[in-house]
């Protein structure tokens, strides 16, 4: 997903800028990179807490299939190429981006999930990098447009990973992590879900008032947006949490790739019909 999204942020740059097929690729395998090892170090850090949940007890790390300073190796290994190849063959400006997300998410949010549940907020910043860093590795700056894009996957995070804690609260509880399902009624975890959706459809909407895409791509992100609102509605209204945070997060995982697929076809019928 995180190169997917990043791949989309490339495109979009390149419609007005033109950019070697070299760098575009480079800058791919340095996003690759700099995911896996967030990815691999954070297993690391959270190797424990990590036996004590459904969903992760299982992992390399936790199941004892792996030795744990394999990982921190690995990991370390990985964040390291990453910025030497952005910062040697792609630019600054994406460069800083990787080290701020690498950064962010392992030694501030990882840490973070087992002091506050606002850690949440933090996460969704790394979280949201990959399609910046995309947009930069092409534009080398961050504009306006750079910004929508990085904001439609930050407001994306929340109500995707609020779901998450609404269908996972007992291993949440069980692994130490502040979740916001432990802390406040499921009514008032809804209503949060519903504000970072409507954020997220403004700014999914924002992408064609700002002529990276047009009418029909409204039409097609306004469904899609209303789409994805309309099942934490039905959940408040029927009281049905649980159900409601397992269609969220399915809702949540086709979201991206359907609104992708919005820009891509506007792209295509604006340019050859």
């Amino acid at each position: 997903m995180c190169l997917i999204v990043g791949l989309s942020g490339m495109i979009l740059a390149s419609r007005d800028i033109q950019a070697s097929a070299m760098q575009m690729a480079l800058a791919m395998i340095a996003l690759l990179l700099d995911v896996a090892a967030a990815n691999s170090l954070n297993m690391f850090l959270e190797r424990n807490s990590d036996k004590k949940m459904e969903r992760t007890k299982n992992r390399p790390l936790p199941s004892e299939k792996l030795n744990p300073m394999t990982a921190l190796i690995f990991g370390s290994i990985l964040g390291t190429l990453s910025l030497v190849i952005l910062f040697f063959y792609v630019n600054n400006v994406t460069f800083v981006l990787g080290i701020i997300a690498l950064i962010t998410y392992v030694m501030v949010y990882t840490p973070l999930k087992y002091k506050t549940p606002y850690a949440l907020y933090i996460g969704a910043v790394p979280g949201a990098m990959p399609v910046l860093m995309g947009y930069t590795a092409v534009s080398n700056q961050i504009d306006l447009i750079g910004f929508i894009l990085f904001s439609v996957l930050f407001f994306w995070q929340i109500p995707h990973f609020l779901s998450i804690a609404i269908v996972r609260k007992n291993e949440y509880k069980a692994a130490g992590i502040k979740a916001f399902s432990l802390y406040l009624e499921e009514k008032y975890i809804s209503i949060q879900m519903i504000i970072f959706s409507v954020f997220m459809m403004i700014s999914s909407l924002l992408i064609g008032y700002a002529k990276i895409a047009g009418n029909i791509y409204l039409i097609m992100s306004s469904i899609i947006g209303l789409w994805f609102i309309f099942a934490i509605i039905q959940g408040v209204k029927n009281k049905d949490y649980k159900n409601m945070g397992s269609i969220v997060y399915t809702r949540s995982i086709v979201y991206l790739p359907l609104l992708i697929a919005s820009v891509s076809v506007d792209i295509l019928i604006s340019k050859y019909i």
